[in-house]
């Protein structure tokens, strides 16, 4: 974390011009290693309505993510996808999210956190659309029934790489049927590491 650190003069910290020191702070922690050599993982998921300020910066103030989070953990869920007021889906609390339907991918093009895996994975669609595996990519923004209609739906973060979701809520995504796109983006993934 860094920030502007503390001025000279209390009252003026957060005056455009304020001369003050820089705070960094650096919390180290262990990730477990993904190692990408496993079967495509199938996770759980459900909506939850939050408003981010400014969602392309990452920062501190994440109260409504780590509501989000929590939320997913103590009900043994793997992220939550994100709900704006106009009822839009826009992320997970910790991921990127992909909706297949009818061979194209949707994904949002701005308003998100931006992500390492999320632009690996969108080269890997691009390349995806040149060999008609995936017939195109489109930037959107998608209602709650989009997702829950979806062919496939998968998250990405830097943790755990590619996940499949197989139930978002109390509905079954994808009835049991394959997700090919899904694993062709898992597998060139798995390629690239």
């Amino acid at each position: 974390m860094v920030t502007r650190g503390m001025s000279a003069s209390k009252g003026a910290r957060f005056a455009p011009d304020t001369k003050g020191r820089v705070t960094v702070c650096v919390t180290c922690y262990a990730l477990p290693v993904f190692t990408g050599k496993v079967a495509l993982p199938e996770v759980t998921a459900d909506f939850f309505p939050v408003e981010r300020a400014f969602p392309t910066v990452k920062s501190t103030s994440l109260f409504p993510l780590v509501m989000a989070r929590m939320y997913a953990l103590s009900h043994g869920l793997f992220d939550m996808l994100l709900v704006d007021r106009e009822g839009y889906v826009s992320e997970g609390a910790v991921s990127n999210v992909f909706v297949v339907r009818h061979g194209v991918l949707y994904t949002p093009r701005s308003g998100i956190l931006p992500g390492v895996t999320r632009d690996a994975i969108l080269r890997i669609a691009r390349g995806l659309v040149r060999k008609k595996i995936l017939k195109k990519i489109v930037y959107a923004y998608f209602k709650k029934s989009f997702v829950r209609a979806a062919d496939e739906v998968f998250f990405t973060n830097a943790p755990s790489g590619v996940v499949s979701v197989v139930k978002v809520g109390d509905r079954a995504l994808r009835k049991g049927k394959p997700v090919p796109i899904t694993k062709a983006v898992y597998s060139a993934f798995l390629d690239s590491l």
